[in-house]
């Protein structure tokens, strides 16, 4: 019965072969993934990949027109092949996962806003041009490079190339929402953080600011700001984001990091919800503090130690 217990509660598909390669067990992942309990029509899919009696860690496949990550692992007692082991998960929830955990989404939708506005910028050029108005087709360049240089120097504090690339894609972001968007003079970020990631730190940040930005677009006549804060020493990380946006009732501070839950209510994203699992991850805090004019998220994270 535990045994029993054990095998039907796990959340990977797991299923038995035995010696002459036909299906023994299937646990309930194993046929709510694959939206199939034909044990025939499952085996037949898996036979030739047991046949091999090699063992298979990670592997992609195709079983029941599912795309699935496979690991396979024969037993053989005294010689004797006694059957195989198969554990697998979706390829769909496992590129999910990873887009969550490596805060690839961030990267992605902060150069689209990056494309859209290069090109916006290229179609006034080529207008100017277009009118034969020289002078203020070079004007024009000549403000683009300037606040081009204004942007570079917002980051010149931060030594790591990845969150100096998000926080450049989202200055672009701020300024198209008319987001007075400022890092911090005093901050300060190294290139390297010991056991904290650059993807990790990248989550945090990208979804801080997203928020920050989608509390502000609330208030569209506003005078909308937000303010980034980083410092860094040998043994922690501080982020702190502050917005004069929509505020956070105190019976919403208790729930905004959870999974579907948001400054704006139940039911959108899991952008805070990640940043609570990041934050756990190196034994940090997160705070959620009220001001006069906003509100402020404040995290530190440790660079050492264990869960």
């Amino acid at each position: 019965m535990e045994k029993e217990m054990i095998l039907e509660n796990i959340k990977e598909g797991l299923i038995a072969l035995n010696s002459k390669d036909e299906i023994e067990y299937m646990n309930k992942s194993a046929l709510y993934i694959l939206r199939d309990n034909n044990r025939e029509k499952v085996g037949k899919g898996l036979i030739n990949f047991a046949k091999k009696r090699v063992p298979y860690y990670n592997k992609e496949f195709i079983l029941c027109n599912k795309k699935i990550f496979i690991n396979l692992v024969p037993i053989v007692k005294e010689g004797r092949y006694m059957g195989s082991v198969i554990t697998f998960v979706d390829q769909n929830e496992m590129n999910s996962i990873a887009r969550d955990i490596t805060g690839i989404d961030q990267v992605i939708n902060s150069l689209r806003a990056s494309v859209h506005e290069f090109k916006n910028k290229l179609h006034v050029v080529m207008g100017f041009i277009q009118m034969k108005e020289y002078t203020e087709a070079k004007d024009y360049i000549m403000k683009l490079q300037r606040e081009e240089n204004k942007s570079f120097s917002l980051v010149s504090a931060v030594e790591d190339h990845y969150i100096n690339a998000i926080l450049l894609s989202k200055w672009s972001i701020a300024k198209e929402n008319r987001i007075d968007f400022k890092i911090e003079n005093t901050s300060n970020l190294w290139e390297k953080h010991g056991i904290i990631s650059s993807d990790d730190l990248v989550v945090i940040v990208g979804n801080l600011l997203d928020n920050a930005f989608e509390a502000c677009m609330i208030f569209e006549d506003s005078e909308n700001k937000v303010e980034l804060f980083l410092d860094e020493d040998d043994e922690r990380i501080c982020i702190e984001v502050f917005d004069n946006g929509i505020e956070v009732s105190d019976d919403m501070k208790d729930s905004i990091f959870q999974r579907g839950i948001t400054t704006k209510g139940k039911g959108r994203g899991s952008g805070l919800s990640l940043v609570k699992d990041k934050v756990r991850l190196y034994n940090g805090f997160v705070e959620v503090i009220e001001e006069d004019n906003g509100k402020r998220f404040v995290i530190e994270l440790s660079k050492g130690g264990e869960n």
